[in-house]
Order: C-alpha cells, then sequence, then structure tokens
C-alpha cells in the first residue's frame, strides 16, 4: 500500500493512488482488527471511529480504481457508489465521535454499515464483470482479482457470528 502511494505522487497517477488507498485500509483493517489491539485500546475510542472506516475507504479506493481502469461508465453509477460511501462514513464517524448514539444502537449501525458495504461491494463487483467482459487480459485479470477480494469482504461482512459477538 504504501509503496503504491509513492509512486502515486512520482507518477502523479490516479490509479496508484486508488491502489494504495485499497490496498492500505485493507491492511490497517487486518492488523489492527484483533483482540491483542483490543486488550489495549478501548473499544469506544477515537481509534475505533478510524477502523470503521477502513471498510468504507477501501470501498472508495476499489471505486476510484475502477474508474481509472474501465473509465466513468453510463450514468456514472460507480462515483455516486463511493461518494454515498464516503457521505456514510462521515456521517457514522460525526455521530461515533460527538457520541451523539447510545449504546444500544451499535448493533443497528453495523447491521446497516454492513449491509450498505456488502451491496456497494457487490454492485460493483457485477459492474466489473460487465465491463470486463469482452476487454484486454489486464481488464479479466483484475476482474477475477477484484472478484476474490469481493468474494472475501461478503464473507467478512456477513459472517454473523463475528458480527454479533458471539464467536
Amino acid at each position: 500500500g504504501l509503496f503504491a502511494l509513492v509512486n502515486a505522487l512520482v507518477r502523479r497517477d490516479r490509479r496508484y493512488l486508488a491502489f494504495g488507498v485499497l490496498a492500505l485500509s485493507t491492511g490497517v483493517l487486518t492488523v489492527f482488527d484483533n483482540r491483542i489491539v483490543q486488550l489495549f485500546a478501548s473499544a469506544t475510542g477515537r481509534w475505533w471511529v478510524l477502523l470503521d472506516a477502513m471498510p468504507f475507504v477501501s470501498l472508495v479506493g476499489a471505486c476510484v480504481l475502477f474508474e481509472g481502469i474501465f473509465g466513468v461508465g453510463r450514468r456514472r453509477m460507480v462515483r455516486r457508489l463511493w461518494q454515498l460511501g464516503l457521505g456514510f462514513m462521515a456521517l457514522r464517524a460525526a455521530l461515533q465521535l460527538g457520541c451523539w448514539l447510545p449504546p444500544s444502537v451499535d448493533p443497528y449501525l453495523i447491521a446497516t454499515s454492513n449491509l450498505l458495504l456488502g451491496v456497494g461491494m457487490f454492485g460493483l463487483l457485477v459492474l466489473i464483470l460487465r465491463a470486463a467482459r469482452g476487454r484486454q487480459a489486464e481488464a479479466r485479470i483484475f476482474a477475477l482479482g477484484f472478484g476474490t477480494f469481493g468474494a472475501l469482504v461478503l464473507y467478512e461482512l456477513f459472517d454473523l457470528d463475528r458480527s454479533l459477538g458471539l464467536h
């Protein structure tokens, strides 16, 4: 992720920036979303607001990368998707940082976030598969890689035992 971000600064290429954001946000979520970190940090602190935002940052990075590879497309659906994800992320962060939500709302907020992310990832996956059809080998390879990534994200989002704290 960091190498792609540095490369984006040197080359001034939006695709490298998008890939760097996608890779770095996925890496941050993978490294810091574990029980060892939870022993040392409060689950309600500002750190967790940042960690909660990482899946949305990944969605934005994936959408911008899609736009860089396949173009904006008709009706700018991918652009609207990442704008919606960014807006929801900002709203959720503001509500959490302002402590405007009672703790009893957290499970509903998590479920709503997961649903929005799941629909967004699934929609982007469908658009990628449609865009890669009949294109160059690079587009099909990207579609295969993102399809694998998207399937794993969807599994992680809808792993109900973990989402409900049963696991």
